[in-house]
């Protein structure tokens, strides 16, 4: 591991531990940490971590780089799901309320096609 890479891991992990000396001891919980993993956030979204990548690395999801490792801050996530909340209107797209085109049938007479 290169010293960038160590002393990214050190600040994530001593940011992303509870203050309070009562939990010290204790590993702290998703809601008390500051900065989550790929895997942490990956399950507080409800998403694969392989999705949550690919997010973060096409700059879909907000995230904070410390070199090479990728960290999520639990309230810029659950302010980005609050952001792309998707309004219901009620109705149906028109897609989905227009007339299928009817199936195909086969002309009245017509020999099956032999070979294969």
């Amino acid at each position: 591991m290169t010293d960038d890479a160590e002393n990214a891991t050190a600040i994530a992990q001593s940011v992303s531990t509870a203050h309070d000396p009562a939990e010290s001891d204790s590993k702290p919980a998703l809601e008390k940490k500051l900065l989550l993993n790929l895997d942490e956030a990956a399950r507080l979204l409800g998403i694969p971590v392989g999705t949550l990548r690919t997010w973060s690395w096409a700059r879909r999801v907000p995230c904070v780089r410390l070199g090479r490792r990728r960290f999520f801050r639990r309230d810029d996530l659950i302010r980005w799901i609050d952001m792309n909340i998707c309004q219901a209107t009620g109705r149906l797209p028109s897609r989905l309320t227009e007339s299928r085109p009817k199936r195909y049938r086969p002309v009245q007479g017509a020999q099956p096609v032999k070979g294969g």
